[in-house]
């Protein structure tokens, strides 16, 4: 509450962790309202990579991430939700946030190929592929064309294929998404 003000007058409200607002008054009224608001930063990956060319949203205002994954979006107000996009790529949504805040976004990624006889270059089916990270294991069988696919990985994986009479196969280090795997199994003797 203010009183016995006249003329020109600056308010400034100011709140940790909030962008400072600075209005100008000169007629005073029954009541003013002061609406602040903050940023948000972050950054986004895919394992401990960081992905340039991600487009964060809240709301109507978008950042993009630079070279480095990093994102600053500034005139946030109330409680928000945010997300992030990028072909190839899938990220969890972030709900029901309020005030500045430091965000990652780890994306998730996926891999689809071919498995084929490396003797006659036919699509071989139901063969077992496995995926492993650091956080998980998941397997697939590949189908009638020889394709498989794994949906929604994340940090750096390795694919192995097996099939009884064939030689294995394994494809290490992957960390980004990848449609073009193309497994060429041979006839163990």
């Amino acid at each position: 509450t203010f009183s016995g003000l006249s003329g020109e007058n600056s308010i400034i409200a100011e709140k940790t962790g909030f962008d400072a607002a600075s209005y100008q008054i000169s007629t005073f009224t029954s009541s003013l309202e002061i609406n602040l608001t903050y940023s948000i930063s972050g950054n986004v990956y895919v394992g401990t990579k960081s992905i340039s060319g991600a487009v964060v949203t809240v709301g109507t205002k978008t950042a993009t991430t630079d070279a480095n994954g990093k994102f600053e979006l500034s005139g946030i107000s109330g409680t928000f939700t945010i997300s992030c996009e990028k072909q190839g790529y899938t990220f969890d949504t972030q709900t029901n946030l309020f005030g500045s805040q430091k965000l990652t976004f780890i994306a998730k990624y996926t891999i689809s190929g071919y498995v084929k006889s490396g003797n006659t270059a036919v699509a071989l089916a139901d063969i077992t592929l496995f995926v492993e990270n650091s956080t998980e294991t998941k397997t697939t069988k590949s189908d009638s064309n020889g394709y498989f696919e794994f949906v929604g990985l994340s940090g750096t994986t390795s694919i192995i294929v097996e099939k009884s009479g064939y030689t294995s196969a394994e494809l290490a280090g992957i960390v980004d998404s990848n449609s073009n795997i193309e497994f060429d199994l041979s006839y163990s003797y």
